[in-house]
């Protein structure tokens, strides 16, 4: 009979601490558009950014009844890369393709990338990713992205990527 209280015991303290997990983990997702045009690219490389994208961080974090300083971690976990407008573009026109995080007062981190790229034109590009803390990007105002790439061949067309990021972030809630 002990036994059996202590399993009854230990399967509601494993519910109620997977239910305080959901309570503390949220996701932020943002999406940009960054246009590569022929005057952006030097030879075959292109290095552009995006406009810059409110975080909404704190109004987010008052959503989740947190606040910047509750917040443990944030860490991408996800990254969707892939060009609008492929009818004009032929496969295997982009080679490698990396993507920079860029914060207010901080330096670019690398948060994407993909160094051998062939033929996904007509699909979002396959891209390793980070598993660092992104917390000091995250948790300011603003952020931006900056995409840098090398194209096959001299031909250079223009095109649109679409961005779109979610970020896993884990905080303590604010008891009320």
């Amino acid at each position: 009979m002990k036994q059996l209280f202590i399993y009854i015991l230990l399967f509601f303290m494993t519910i109620a601490c997977k239910k305080i997990d959901k309570l503390t983990h949220f996701y932020l997702n943002y999406q940009t558009l960054v246009t590569i045009e022929q005057t952006d690219v030097s030879g075959i490389s292109f290095d552009v950014r995006s406009s810059i994208i409110p975080t909404n961080s704190d109004s987010i974090f008052t959503v989740q009844h947190t606040d910047a300083d509750r917040v443990k971690q944030i860490n991408l976990k996800q990254v969707s890369l892939f060009i609008v407008n492929t009818d004009s573009i032929p496969p295997g026109t982009i080679q490698s393709i990396e993507l920079y995080l860029l914060g207010e007062g901080s330096s670019d981190k690398l948060i994407a990338w993909n160094n051998d790229i062939t033929n996904e034109m007509f699909a979002p590009f396959i891209l390793s990713t980070t598993t660092d803390d992104l917390i000091d990007y995250l948790k300011k105002p603003q952020v931006q992205y900056r995409v840098h790439g090398e194209l096959s061949g001299d031909q250079v067309f223009n095109f649109i990527l679409n961005i779109e990021t979610q970020y896993f972030s884990s905080a303590i809630i604010v008891s009320e």
